[in-house]
C-alpha cells in the first residue's frame, strides 16, 4: 500500500480526543448503532481533523478556534471527504456541542459564497495536539482527503528515505516555540509601510473585529488611513496582510494563535504524515514539508544531521527571463530549440503560448541577448532598450532592490509589492504601481499583458508555476533522488542534508547546463553557531532521568492528587502497575498505550521525560523492534513511583 497512506490517524486537541472517547463510550439515545460501525467513529474523527484544519487556514490574524469555514454540503457529500450520509454524523457532532455551526456569507476564490459554517467547539479546541487513530486502514486521512479534492494527487515515486526527515527533538522546537512566539509575532510587523505607498493605491485590508474574528475588504491606502485615524487603531503590515487593529489587541489575539498553529505544526511533523501530494494545474508538491513554516526549519533533521536549503533567487522572474532570452538567442520565431529543453506537456504548452505572444512584440525586443556558456554583465550598454535592461537586472542582481532603488521605494517589501503587481495582477490593472512598471519596463509588461488578455489572467503565473516544478521537481530533485540524497522541496529549494552540499551543487550544474540557464543559486546554512561547535551531526544528548513528579498537575490538592483525573488516565496508571518493573518494556508497551501515556498529565508538565517518550511514539510508527535506553529508564521509575500508590482511596467524582 502506498505509504501516504499508511498514516491512520489525525493530531487533535486532547480536550476534543477525551471528548469524543467519551461520547462513544456511552453513546446518546438516537446514536447507539454508533457503537456497532467503526466507520462512525472515523467519520466523526475525519470531521473534526477537516474543520479543524480548515480553521487552521483561516487564522494567521486572529484567534482560528473562533472562525466559522464555510463548507458546502457538496464538500460533505464527496466520497473523499464522507459521503452522502454525512449529514448523520454532523447532526451527532453538533447535538453534542462538538462542532457548532451557523449560516453565513464566506468568501472563496471566485466571490463570496451563502452556506453553513462550521468550527469545533471552542472550549474543546484548545491545548496539545494528540494522536487520534481511525479503527480501519480504509479511509484516507483528511489531509490527503482535502488534498485530492482540491485536485492534487499522490507524489509518485516516492522519493528517497522520507523517513530519515523528522524534527529530531519535538519537546525542543514546542518549548522554542512558547518562548519566542511573542518575539516573532512583533518582529513580522511593519508599522511605517505605508507612508510612502501611494493613497490612491487599492489594498485589501483586514480589520481584526472586537469578538476576536475579523472581515477583509479592498481600500485605498488614504481611505484605510481615514479608518484607522477616527476608529483610533493602528495601520500596519503583517506577513502579507494589512491589519486595521489596536496594536495591543492584535497581539492579545494573535500571539496565541501563532503559538497555538506552531505548535500543531510541530506535533504532526512525522513522514508517515507528510502526505506529499502534486496539483494537475501548477503540478507542485504540496504536503508537511512545504506547509513548515520557515521559521521551524532549523528544527528538522535528516539521518541526524543538521539541514540547508538551496533557493532560485528571484525564482519565476529568473524563469521567465530564461524563456524570453532563450528566444532572442536562437532567432527561431517558432521556438523550437527552446520546446525541446522541456519534456512536460504542460511546460511545453505554456512555452507555446509564451512564444506566440513573444512574435507580436517581436520588433520591440532586444537584438542583444546573455550568453548562458559566460553570462557576464554588460555594464556600458547604453541603447535603452527595456528588455535587455530586465535581463541584466534579473540575471545579474538582486531584482527586488532593483525595483527598490530605481523606483525610489521605502523597502524590499514594496518592491515585491511592484513585481508582484504584474505577475499576479490582472491585464486590466491601471493603478500608480502598473504605471510605474510600464515606464521601467514596457515591452515586458506589454507581453505579460498581451499574454494574460489571450490566456485567462491567472494562467501565466500558473505556467512559470510550472515551469519551476519541472527545474526543481523533475530534474533536480529527482536527481537527488538517484544520487540517493535524501531531500526535500519547497516549490523554489532544496532542502537537504549539510553534508550533501557538495553533491547538490553538481546536481544544480549539471541541471543549468541541460536548461541552458541562467540564475543564482542561494545557499542557506541553519544552526551555523551550533555546526561549528560540533560539526555536521547532531552530538548525543546526556541526560538523567529526573524523580518524576506525579503530583506537580494539581499541586493544589494535597491529600487527593489524582481526584481530577479522567477515568482512563487513572485505569492506565494501574495498567502500568500490573506491567510491573522491568528494565526492558519493548514487548510489554504497545504504541496505543504508549500514546496514552505521553498524554498523562503529570508528564505535559515534565519536557524532558514528555520529549523522550514522544520521540518513542514517533519511533514505534516507523517500525523500531526496540526501546531507547532513556525511555525504559524513564518507564520504570515511572511505575515505580506509581506502585506506591492507593487508587482505591482516590475519591470518585
Amino acid at each position: 500500500m502506498n505509504r501516504y497512506y499508511d498514516n491512520y490517524f489525525e493530531y487533535l486537541p486532547l480536550l476534543l480526543k477525551k471528548r469524543l472517547i467519551v461520547l462513544f463510550n456511552n453513546l446518546p439515545e438516537g446514536y447507539e448503532s454508533f457503537g456497532r460501525d467503526f466507520r462512525s467513529w472515523n467519520n466523526c474523527v475525519k470531521i473534526c481533523s477537516v474543520v479543524l484544519f480548515k480553521q487552521f487556514e483561516l487564522g494567521s490574524i486572529g484567534d482560528s478556534s473562533l472562525f466559522y469555514c464555510g463548507l458546502s454540503a457538496g464538500f460533505w457529500k464527496d466520497k473523499r471527504i464522507i459521503g452522502n450520509h454525512y449529514s448523520r454524523y454532523i447532526n451527532f457532532l453538533l447535538d453534542q456541542q462538538v462542532l457548532q455551526r451557523k449560516w453565513g456569507r464566506f468568501y472563496f476564490d471566485d466571490g463570496f459564497v451563502d452556506e453553513y459554517g462550521y468550527r469545533i467547539n471552542p472550549e474543546l479546541n484548545n491545548g496539545e495536539y494528540v494522536i487520534v487513530e481511525y479503527k480501519d486502514r480504509k479511509d484516507k486521512p483528511s489531509e490527503v482527503a482535502i488534498s485530492e479534492y482540491d485536485g492534487h494527487k499522490p507524489f509518485k515515486p516516492e522519493p528517497f528515505n522520507l523517513d530519515k526527515i523528522n524534527i529530531g527533538n519535538k519537546s525542543y522546537a514546542k518549548k522554542w516555540v512558547r518562548e519566542n512566539a511573542e518575539r516573532l509575532v512583533k518582529d513580522a510587523i511593519t508599522d511605517n509601510y505605508y507612508d510612502l505607498l501611494p493613497d490612491k493605491l487599492s489594498l485589501a485590508f483586514t480589520k481584526l473585529k472586537e469578538d476576536g474574528t475579523h472581515q477583509t475588504r479592498y481600500y485605498s491606502v488614504k481611505k484605510a488611513k481615514e479608518i484607522a485615524k477616527v476608529e483610533d487603531l493602528s495601520l500596519f503590515y503583517y506577513r502579507n496582510k494589512n491589519v486595521i487593529s489596536t496594536k495591543d489587541y492584535f497581539l492579545k489575539q494573535v500571539i496565541p494563535e501563532f503559538t497555538k498553529h506552531y505548535l500543531w505544526r510541530v506535533s504532526s511533523f512525522s513522514s508517515v504524515k507528510f502526505n506529499l501530494s502534486r496539483h494537475q494545474k501548477t503540478r507542485r508538491v504540496y504536503g508537511q514539508t512545504v506547509s513548515l513554516p520557515s521559521t521551524l526549519l532549523p528544527f528538522v533533521r535528516i539521518h541526524n544531521q543538521f539541514i540547508m536549503q538551496v533557493d532560485l533567487k528571484s525564482s519565476q522572474f529568473t524563469i521567465f527571463a530564461n524563456i524570453l532570452n532563450h528566444y532572442i538567442i536562437s532567432g527561431d520565431s517558432e521556438g523550437e530549440a527552446l520546446l525541446e529543453k522541456f519534456r512536460n506537456t504542460k511546460s511545453r504548452d505554456f512555452i507555446t503560448k509564451l512564444i506566440k505572444t513573444f512574435k507580436k512584440h517581436k520588433e520591440n525586443l532586444s537584438s542583444n541577448s546573455v550568453d548562458y556558456k559566460n553570462p557576464v554583465e554588460d555594464i556600458y550598454y547604453d541603447e535603452g532598450n527595456d528588455v535587455f535592461q530586465f535581463l541584466q537586472d534579473v540575471f545579474f542582481h538582486d531584482f527586488y532592490n532593483i525595483l527598490k532603488s530605481t523606483l525610489n521605494l521605502s523597502s524590499r517589501q514594496h518592491a515585491k509589492l511592484w513585481a508582484f503587481t504584474i505577475l499576479f495582477g490582472k491585464e486590466t490593472t491601471n493603478n500608480i504601481i502598473k504605471k510605474q512598471m510600464m515606464e521601467l519596463y514596457p515591452t515586458i509588461v506589454n507581453i505579460i499583458d498581451d499574454f494574460k488578455r489571450t490566456y485567462k489572467s491567472n494562467q501565466f503565473s500558473i505556467g512559470l508555476q510550472v515551469l519551476e516544478a519541472e527545474l526543481f521537481i523533475d530534474n533536480i530533485w529527482k536527481s537527488a533522488k538517484t544520487n540517493h540524497i535524501t531531500s526535500f522541496t519547497r516549490h523554489d529549494s532544496l532542502v537537504f542534508a549539510i553534508s550533501k552540499r557538495s553533491e547538490v551543487e553538481t546536481i544544480i550544474a549539471e541541471t543549468q547546463e541541460k536548461f541552458q540557464f541562467i540564475g543564482s543559486f542561494n545557499y542557506e546554512i541553519f544552526n551555523e553557531t551550533v555546526i561549528k561547535k560540533y560539526g555536521y551531526y547532531i552530538p548525543e544528548e546526556e541526560f538523567c532521568v529526573d524523580e518524576l513528579d506525579l503530583y506537580t498537575h494539581y499541586p493544589h490538592l494535597e491529600e487527593h492528587p489524582f481526584s481530577e483525573y479522567y477515568e482512563d488516565d487513572i485505569e492506565l496508571m494501574k495498567q502500568l502497575v500490573e506491567i510491573g518493573i522491568h528494565d526492558d518494556y519493548y514487548g510489554l508497551i504497545d504504541l496505543g498505550m504508549m500514546e496514552n501515556i505521553t498524554e498523562l498529565p503529570f508528564l505535559e508538565d515534565s519536557s524532558k521525560e514528555s520529549r523522550f517518550l514522544a520521540d518513542e511514539v514517533w519511533n514505534m510508527r516507523e517500525g523500531y523492534s526496540f526501546f531507547q535506553e532513556t525511555t525504559n529508564s524513564i518507564l520504570k521509575t515511572m511505575i515505580t513511583i506509581l506502585s506506591s500508590i492507593n487508587f482505591d482511596a482516590i475519591p470518585e467524582d
